[in-house]
């Protein structure tokens, strides 16, 4: 009977042979590994096709998976189990091989921490400039209205638009929600006997509903009051310590013409350091007319304009309905025709701020994203190839071991997942304590040199934990794949006679070895141009003469008059004069006209001795007389302006300024009047009023400026107790600037000191690894008569050659990209030297040879007896 049974199940099975289904098989495949994989689906498999036969298929697939998932509980635990303890083994035997090769190791593990740490910050600086103004909760549905403005046959993008524009577009188009417009100044504020100066914005009342800046105390309403200012939390404890602010009074002084007390009504939450807005005090938008007499309802007249449009589908109706608008402000102000409003998104308006003049969005500079992007990704790959060198040094001292596990049956491919396993391991260490590097060195300082409020969000920032896990896969892939793979090419038989070729290896290290000096010496020579450039700009000719020229804002022309008259009585000055505007300073743009055709110029308006006090130098012509009615239709015009209009005789040339004509009468020396990152511009000077002066330049006595500027203090606190002095050194105009290109060559000698030294680990490595390929060599070598000096010059040959290789490949990129960067960063810089890539040679090869000399020298006297036993 049984013999029956058992002939009619294989009679069934083979008139039956579906598969079993897919998707449970391949569950399978994944939680059971090798024999026990066709063990369980064996039995199974025969069960279900035995059922499938005799009940059909739908009852043996419905069997399969139930057995199946009966199963998982157990496959699961053994497969996690499994796991767990491959990786147990796997820790443990990367413990073992780095404790054993602590020294290799810790080099590459250390090089690519450095890295990592390197590659953080550019990460994070570009980041925080896209995150700008991103925390306002309805960022996505507010723009900023820009204008683009045809000049010089250019267009260019302004960040301001017509002031009524805002009130005209929430009236005539239902989508616009709201608007807010804004204009920034500085203000004098006193309290009690305290004078602070401030940074004020006037705002519409629809700020606080528009953007996200909670109050902490006050009223909500606070910028509907004519009479009330809403402060930030940092200004309230500067004035009022820990006493409650709401009510209390302050006074706002502009000049002689702008004394108003003001109620504190509201107390605003400082604002987040990614925030464009950057304000001490509000105030409604409405004072700005009493402020500086603007007519809120001049079409001629700037603002910054926001507006709120919920649905961002409507912004694309708005653009063609805009014509009526640009008819109004082009009929007010002629001078400045616009051609088209562009409408940016508030979360665009930072990183697009270099793009805009005149725009509210606080960018960062493009130059300075660049510059430090190719900072980073340099030192990141500079540290894979240290990493792939010593990858393959370590390796290759392991040959004993891949020797075994082959002769045992190990494929490539195991041997493969070893290795890479146990570097992406160390791998992750290095990521982990490059990001604590970050943390506790990096960010700290880079944000004390710069204002750049970079910071590590690891609770609600997913981007950087994207950005950590793709660095880490990235450097893993491309520092421990080439070394896991070369290995595994050695083949048992030759490891275990010890005949095993490794001379290739030495190949890959030499040209890993080439990429690592290469991006090193375009380090070092990188930190030496911008030092270079910037002790030329240190010592640059501004055009006049800046020493012992001291500068005080006075506002009204009886405050001009009376400190004038007081203080020309002191030995200590030599001469003084006064402007409207100032260079470094102040300037304004005015159109101009030059037969019929407009051009965009910067002007001056300056009094007539103010050439004469800055010392500046005529080219041609003469300055300005007092004496002369006729001067006040004359300019004079920089060098630039003249080689721009292609002026060869530029005395006599004619140029209107709206309906009034004028004549050159004198061509200035070119002049800077913004830092060496800008070009110089067409400028001219045009003479004003006294009525219209506000800033007296004067010269004080040779060697005798501290005193003159502590008289001028004295003085000045004499005739106006109650108003801030704000003289200043002309030589300290472009003190920001020189501030931050002293920051940019201690940022960048950072960066050539970490490529050094990782390129010096490389080495080191590179040298560790020939000296033991050749150490038989070496020793047969003395025993035929070699000395110690013929040793250390045949050892070193290689690292010449590299030197050599890597000096003729980075002379030429670093001469290519600085010279591009410094002509894309600085308009006013150095000149191209030989200087800084003889010195970068000089120092790549003197540290080079001083790391490895120690090595060689060591093996070159080692006894010959350590390396021959074996023989």
């Amino acid at each position: 009977m049984s013999v029956f049974k058992s002939s009619k199940e294989s009679r069934l099975l083979q008139s039956h042979s579906e598969n079993p289904p897919r998707v449970p098989q391949w569950i399978l495949r994944k939680l059971i590994d090798g024999p026990a994989y066709h063990e369980f689906t064996d039995d199974v498999e025969e069960v279900y096709r035995i059922i499938a036969a005799q009940r059909g298929l739908r009852r043996a697939g419905r069997w399969y998976w139930r057995r199946v998932l009966e199963s998982m509980p157990g496959m699961v635990l053994d497969f996690i189990c499994w796991r767990f303890v491959m990786f147990h083994n796997l820790i443990k035997l990367t413990v073992r091989h780095f404790v054993k090769q602590r020294v290799y190791n810790l080099i590459g593990t250390l090089g690519l921490a450095l890295a990592v740490g390197c590659f953080t910050v550019p990460y994070l600086y570009i980041d925080t400039n896209n995150r700008f103004d991103a925390f306002h909760e309805h960022a996505d549905a507010i723009y900023y209205v820009e204008s683009m403005i045809e000049r010089n046959d250019d267009s260019r993008l302004y960040g301001v638009s017509p002031m009524p524009l805002g009130p005209a577009m929430a009236e005539a188009f239902p989508q616009v929600a709201d608007f807010v417009r804004i204009r920034v100044r500085d203000g004098v504020v006193r309290y009690g006997t305290a004078l602070f100066t401030e940074r004020l914005m006037f705002v519409d009342d629809a700020f606080f509903n528009v953007f996200t800046f909670p109050l902490r105390e006050g009223d909500p309403d606070v910028l509907r009051d004519r009479n009330a200012v809403a402060i930030t939390e940092t200004c309230a404890e500067k004035y009022f310590g820990q006493d409650d602010p709401i009510g209390k009074e302050l006074l706002l002084i502009r000049g002689e013409y702008f004394r108003r007390p003001f109620i504190v009504k509201a107390v605003v939450k400082d604002h987040p350091m990614t925030s464009s807005f950057r304000f001490d005090m509000l105030l409604p938008f409405a004072l700005f007319l009493d402020w500086e007499g603007q007519d809120l309802n001049d079409w001629g007249a700037w603002a910054h304009t926001f507006i709120h449009v919920p649905h961002s589908q409507s912004m694309a109706s708005l653009g063609p309905m805009m014509d009526e608008f640009i008819v109004r402000q082009n009929a007010a102000n002629t001078a400045w025709s616009i051609r088209s409003f562009v409408f940016e998104p508030l979360i665009h308006m930072a990183r697009n701020a270099y793009k805009v003049s005149a725009t509210m969005g606080f960018g960062f500079p493009l130059e300075s994203k660049i510059g430090l992007g190719l900072f980073g990704l340099f030192i990141l790959s500079l540290a894979c190839f240290n990493y792939m060198n010593i990858g393959i040094v370590t390796a290759t001292q392991r040959l004993r071991e891949i020797g075994v596990r082959k002769a045992l049956g190990g494929s490539r491919t195991s041997l493969v997942i070893q290795f890479f396993s146990e570097h992406l391991l160390l791998c992750f260490v290095a990521v982990v304590l490059g990001v604590l590097f970050s943390l506790g060195y990096l960010i700290p300082h880079f944000n004390r040199m710069f204002p750049a409020y970079l910071r590590m969000d690891f609770f609600h920032d997913l981007r950087l934990w994207i950005f950590l896990v793709s660095t880490f896969i990235i450097t893993g892939l491309g520092s421990g794949a080439y070394p896991a793979i070369y290995v595994s090419r050695f083949r048992p038989v030759q490891i275990l006679r010890k005949t095993q070729p490794i001379g290739g290896g030495s190949r890959s290290m030499k040209i890993f070895m080439i990429g690592q000096c290469v991006l090193t010496f375009m380090m070092i020579c990188t930190a030496l141009i911008f030092i270079r450039n910037a002790a030329y700009q240190k010592r640059i000719d501004w055009g006049y003469d800046q020493d012992m020229l001291i500068v005080v804002p006075v506002d009204g022309v009886q405050s001009f008059r009376q400190y004038r008259d007081y203080v020309s009585q002191s030995p200590l000055i030599i001469d003084m004069a006064g402007s409207h505007d100032h260079v470094g300073k102040s300037w304004d743009t005015e159109v101009i006209k030059v037969q019929g055709t407009e051009y965009e110029w910067n002007r001056f308006n300056v009094g007539s001795h103010y050439l004469s006090t800055m010392r500046m130098r005529l080219k041609s012509g003469r300055g300005f007389d007092e004496n002369l009615s006729t001067d006040d239709r004359s300019i004079l015009v920089n060098e630039k302006l003249m080689r721009t209009m292609g002026w060869v005789h530029p005395l006599g040339q004619h140029v209107s300024i709206g309906d009034e004509a004028f004549v050159v009468i004198g061509v200035v020396e070119d002049f800077h009047y913004v830092d060496f990152t800008m070009p110089l511009e067409p400028a001219f000077f045009r003479r004003c009023t006294e009525d219209e002066y506000r800033y007296l330049s004067i010269r004080a006595s040779a060697g005798k400026a501290v005193q003159t500027i502590t008289f001028l203090e004295q003085a000045w606190k004499h005739l106006f107790p109650h108003r801030m002095f704000d003289g200043f050194f002309q030589e300290s105009i472009f003190e920001d600037h020189f501030k931050v290109n002293d920051n940019v060559n201690r940022l960048t000698s950072f960066a050539a000191a970490v490529a050094l030294i990782i390129s010096s680990m490389g080495l080191f490595g590179l040298i560790s690894f020939s000296t033991l390929r050749r150490s038989k060599e070496v020793s047969i070598r003395k025993v035929a008569g070699a000395s110690t000096a013929q040793i250390i010059r045949l050892l070193n040959r290689d690292l010449v050659v590299i030197l050599l290789v890597s000096t003729l490949v980075a002379v030429p990129l670093s001469y290519f990209l600085m010279n591009w960067y410094m002509a894309f960063s600085y308009e006013t810089r150095a000149p191209m030297s030989a200087v800084p890539f003889f010195a970068a040679a000089a120092v790549l090869f003197l540290t080079s040879i001083l790391t490895v000399l120690t090595q060689v020298i060591k093996t070159a006297r080692s006894p010959i007896v350590d390396h021959l036993r074996d023989e």
